[in-house]
């Protein structure tokens, strides 16, 4: 009973850490997008908009995939804290400049370090829940996305048109820093970090006995199955990424909606979780 309120304790506090961790992932990663009607306003027009948003979009794509990777040898901990503190590092910096060049080396930076946010999660996860668990607090923690997502732009919105969009930028900066720390005193990589037994160790003994050899990466890579998820899944983000970052303009440009109107993105999240 102690030894399961002592893994309880920890998985509360882990679990709450990561949460609201990553809804400042979304958010730092989100921050530029939501702002874009305010930016507008300073003289960028669409196709610097475009720029910026893209790099950030193709360096993302890239580190989710060799984030990935990398979350099988390095220290899930210290990807999820790093990874937070350098994105709050690049929203903090952006503000300092104003070259459209600038903002899109540094947006790319920005995607570049965002993918060391959920293969660090789902790692934390597998070692702290059991599989019958996983898919629990695996749906339970990407709902941070959508929180973010509901809850960012009109927050982030207010904070632009009062105080300027670099403020817009700043604020959730700042407060991804100091989340960045406090994550990584917070977060534990396993169990046996902290003197109880490790959940994941015996069910991969037992899997690898039962099931033989571990399916290699060229294996996996040779799957049908894999390609058509990756291609569904391809569409799918595509669809998102333009309703997310261009629906807006298009209702307070096109239909004259006030830009509050325009960050209601309560609707395109419900379509994300139906898909």
């Amino acid at each position: 009973m102690a030894g399961d309120t002592e893994y309880n304790r920890h998985r509360v506090v882990i679990i709450t850490t990561m949460y609201v961790g990553y809804c400042f992932y979304h958010l730092t990663r989100k921050s530029f997008g939501f702002i874009m009607p305010v930016v507008m306003e300073e003289g960028l027009d669409q196709s610097d908009l475009g720029l910026v948003i893209s790099s950030q979009t193709m360096a993302y794509a890239f580190s989710k995939f060799l984030s990935g990777l990398a979350s099988d040898h390095l220290s899930a901990r210290s990807m999820f804290a790093v990874g937070l503190f350098l994105c709050g590092v690049c929203n903090v910096v952006f503000i300092l400049f104003d070259s459209v060049l600038l903002y899109s080396l540094l947006w790319f930076i920005n995607g570049l370090v965002q993918g060391f946010g959920w293969p660090a999660c789902a790692k934390v996860l597998r070692q702290w829940f059991k599989p019958s668990q996983f898919g629990t607090w695996w749906s339970i923690l990407a709902t941070s996305m959508n929180l973010a997502g509901f809850v960012g732009p009109l927050v982030t919105m207010e904070i632009a048109t009062r105080y300027g969009w670099r403020a817009g930028l700043l604020i959730p900066g700042v407060l991804s820093l100091a989340l960045a720390v406090l994550s990584y005193g917070l977060v534990v990589d396993e169990p046996s970090h902290v003197g109880l037994e490790n959940i994941v160790a015996n069910t991969q003994k037992k899997t690898t006995e039962s099931k033989g050899e571990a399916p290699s990466m060229l294996s996996l890579l040779d799957s049908a199955y894999l390609w058509l998820i990756s291609f569904t899944y391809f569409v799918v983000f595509a669809v998102k990424t333009s309703c997310l970052n261009w629906g807006q303009l298009f209702l307070i440009q096109d239909k004259g909606h006030e830009p509050y109107v325009g960050q209601c993105r309560f609707f395109n999240k419900i379509f994300l979780v139906k898909a």
